[in-house]
């Protein structure tokens, strides 16, 4: 017992500084200290029973002893589990958030094309309407069936 407890806090203390370091912001590394104390803290109290018995030899022990000690490490393993659950259900929730927030951006950027590509052929249709011409389904009707340009054109042949 005593070696797993002691390689699950060395794991966690390794997690807690990679993800630490590798943050950006001093926000991220104030919650992963956060993090480290609540578990740090739980982990203290799965400690009191093990130092009870390596204080004493096991069987000086009264069964209340261990039931006490049982207790314990019961109430530390349901609040481990307990802000495990919550910790994965925020990280559930800034995922949706985040997909959310992608959704609406391919949203934004088709509407944007979209107004685009209509901005251009209203800007065609001003230019062909300034040179002469009149449009129909959105095509430009010149008068003599060419633009002004190859009109003058024809008349000085």
């Amino acid at each position: 017992m005593q070696f797993s407890i002691a390689k699950i806090l060395e794991r966690y203390k390794n997690h807690s500084e990679v993800m630490a370091t590798s943050s950006k912001g001093a926000n991220d590394s104030e919650i992963y200290f956060g993090k480290y104390a609540n578990l740090k803290s739980a982990a203290e109290i799965l400690q009191i029973p093990q130092r009870k018995l390596e204080g004493s030899c096991p069987g000086e022990q009264t069964l209340s002893e261990f039931v006490q000690q049982a207790t314990q490490l019961d109430a530390a393993l349901k609040y481990v589990r307990a802000r495990k659950m919550q910790l994965m259900l925020e990280s559930v929730k800034s995922l949706q958030d985040k997909v959310l927030l992608y959704a609406c951006l391919q949203f934004n950027m088709n509407e944007e094309k979209t107004l685009k590509e209509e901005n251009q052929q209203l800007q065609k249709q001003i230019v062909a309407m300034k040179n002469g011409g009149e449009i129909y389904n959105g095509k430009v009707d010149h008068p003599l069936g060419h633009p002004p340009q190859q009109t003058t054109l024809c008349l000085l042949k």
